[in-house]
């Protein structure tokens, strides 16, 4: 029964739907491990499932989503309010300029497609729905991240399957507009920007779009990286964490559902998703049942649970390659796959690591470029704590010591930015509500008169104080100077300066010029026949893919029997759009440890390589990978060049023979 006191906190119905739309894909998986174990495995039964079709499986996905808004839209307004369920944001006439802005800016990278280093290698592999062999009939296809949590890559497929290989990316994009909205809300929980912002939603929006706008997030428009996809989860997270109202019973079962789905899609998300689920319960738990606690833990499992066991069944290690120092799968060396390549490396580096990076960029990122988005936004983490105190407002102590603390959690873990995105959208949050802290500022804060009589001079009425002196002239200074004008304007002017120059840094270097780009392709500037020539493709380069015009190849695609990968190449995502269904095996991996050579040498035998035709893609002429095709045991046999669609680039296709 609610009380009347009962305030709650309302969820923001784009991320219920976002969430919906990720359950869908967890149930499809679970459909396909079903299958995988009980057909491709042990065959003890024909399963079909016509769900595992492309096409039913995009209209499952539709169909459902429709149905849920519908029912939505029937519950009655005021049982909604009771419950405090769902609050689809209102769309205002700036929140539609910044939605077309940033569609634009994603055409300026779209009809290039994404070559970047991980997705080929991996991304691509993970995108299909379904489960196989990745030890005994492929081997290692996406080498060592090849049973990396693949439910961001599944999201991803949807939409390639919809829009084409150049279209897909373009999930990233709308993830972008629903962190938008999301970030808008978080803007107006403080009470002084809430004032401030009440009729000004030009303000608000162009706020928002700063909190976002930081190179490293604009990196992921116009590619198949998953690291946006587990934000707009993160963030309902933290909105649950730090509003000062009451949370429903269900809130922490919905809470957990974000921790399930975040780790499902990008694992190392666990340092911020246990943090906030772990201030949830602790502020809210006496609030909470017995039942509720239980059904939050198996709704926080169960969409990890069908990845964790099928990497457990291959590997022995549940979430594979990571932790291997506790679970010591064979396949890999006894360590925690930790980054090595940036972050800390000394005591001295971890407690000056915010403010560090912002001098020393390459130490934080693979690319030499980082404006500073966490060294601002810890700075005003700390001045947000101060001004909590000299206010009285704990929550401004409490989600200031709450940002620090993320920070240096991270700086901790790995003190890689690509690992921090969260905590630079929060800290666009912190510096955007510390600016209109600053605007309704009261000014007796900062008032040095009272202290100055008290303190300075406290015989401030004698005569021989009034008569002259240098002291006296710097107090009279101090005294009648405008603290506001002097110390808030400035402060204001700093700021706006700082986040102005590094929104246009995250801009110039990110999509207009193609610099901060996994994907390093060209940008438009210099490249403009080739960009519309490109654009033409949109929305035509779907799967099979159109290889180029000698049709001959089509019949040698057809005769393909297994896929290697040479060392040194990543190009295991190509194999799998030119050609899927049949074994992909990565020589990256045969002598990483005993035990995975050991398994490609049964893998090989079985597949009997010497009767098959054997093909690799390749990015390199012949005459750079042939010396280390030869320490493998192959040898060339001829060279194709191909230009499919999915790149911008010709690559070669050759043919293999083994010794």
């Amino acid at each position: 029964m609610l009380s009347k006191k009962y305030v709650p906190i309302k969820l923001n119905g784009f991320v219920f739907a976002y969430a919906f739309f990720a359950v869908i894909c967890v149930v499809v998986d679970y459909f396909k491990l079903i299958e995988y174990y009980t057909v491709r495995e042990n065959n003890l039964f024909h399963l079909k499932l016509a769900i595992a079709n492309q096409i039913y499986l995009v209209l499952t996905i539709f169909v459902l989503i429709g149905l849920l808004v519908t029912l939505v839209s029937l519950v009655p307004k005021k049982y909604k309010e009771l419950l405090g369920f769902m609050d689809f944001p209102k769309i205002e006439k700036i929140d539609w300029v910044i939605i077309i802005f940033l569609i634009l800016i994603t055409f300026l990278r779209l009809p290039f497609p994404d070559r970047s280093f991980d997705v080929v290698n991996y991304h691509l592999l993970s995108q299909e729905f379904g489960f196989e062999n990745n030890i005994a009939y492929n081997f290692f296809p996406g080498n060592i991240q090849t049973f990396t949590f693949p439910l961001g890559d599944r999201m991803f497929y949807v939409l390639r399957l919809l829009l084409g290989y150049r279209g897909g990316v373009l999930l990233n994009t709308l993830v972008l507009i629903l962190l938008f909205f999301q970030v808008k809300d978080l803007i107006m929980v403080n009470e002084n920007t809430k004032v401030a912002y009440k009729h000004k939603g030009i303000l608000l929006g162009v706020a928002a779009l700063f909190a976002l706008s930081t190179e490293f997030i604009l990196a992921n428009i116009g590619i198949y990286m998953i690291d946006l996809l587990a934000l707009p989860f993160m963030l309902e997270l933290y909105k649950l964490a730090i509003r000062n109202k009451t949370v429903p019973q269900y809130a922490l079962i919905y809470s957990s559902l974000m921790v399930g789905l975040s780790l499902s899609i990008k694992f190392t998300s666990v340092i911020f998703c246990v943090i906030l689920l772990g201030i949830i319960f602790i502020r809210y738990y006496k609030d909470i049942s017995f039942k509720v606690i239980i059904a939050s833990l198996l709704v926080l499992v169960l969409p990890l649970a069908a990845y964790v066991t099928y990497n457990f069944t291959q590997t022995n290690n549940p979430i594979f390659p990571l932790f291997n120092s506790y679970f010591e799968s064979s396949f890999e060396a006894s360590s925690n796959f930790l980054v090595t390549n940036v972050g800390p490396r000394s005591t001295y580096e971890k407690l000056v690591w915010p403010i560090y990076i912002f001098f020393q960029p390459q130490r934080t990122v693979e690319l030499p470029y980082y404006s500073g988005r966490l060294s601002m936004g810890f700075l005003v983490s700390i001045a947000y704590i101060g001004i909590g105190f000299l206010r009285r407002k704990s929550d401004h102590v409490i989600q200031g010591v709450l940002m620090v603390s993320l920070i240096y959690l991270w700086t901790l873990t790995s003190g890689a930015v690509r690992y921090a995105l969260f905590i630079e959208i929060i800290s666009g949050i912190f510096i955007v509500n510390f600016f209109f802290v600053l605007l309704s500022m009261d000014i007796k804060i900062f008032d040095l008169k009272a202290r100055i009589l008290q303190r300075v001079i406290p015989s401030y009425g004698n005569q021989r104080y009034r008569s002259g002196g240098m002291r006296y002239g710097l107090v009279s200074v101090l005294y009648n100077l405008d603290i506001k004008s002097f110390f808030v304007r400035g402060a204001i002017g700093l700021l706006l300066f700082a986040t102005l120059a590094q929104s246009a840094y995250a801009y110039y270097f990110g999509p207009i010029k193609n610099i901060i780009d996994w994907s390093q392709r060209p940008s438009i500037q210099g490249n403009t026949y080739a960009y519309f020539q490109n654009m033409k493709l949109i929305g035509s380069d779907y799967v099979p893919m159109q290889y180029n015009s000698d049709d001959n190849l089509k019949g040698i695609i057809t005769e393909i029997d297994v896929w290697i990968v040479a060392p040194g190449d990543v190009t295991t995502g190509y194999n799998a759009l030119l050609k899927t269904d049949i074994p992909i095996l990565n020589l990256n991996m045969e002598r990483r440890t005993p035990e995975t050579e050991e398994s490609f040498l049964r893998l090989a035998k079985s597949l009997d390589l010497q009767s098959k035709n054997i093909y690799m893609i390749s990015r390199r002429s012949p005459s750079e990978i042939e010396a280390s095709l030869n320490n493998y045991g192959f040898y060339i046999l001829s060279v194709y060049e191909i230009h499919p669609t999915f790149t911008y680039f010709p690559v070669n296709l050759i043919k293999v023979g083994l010794k």
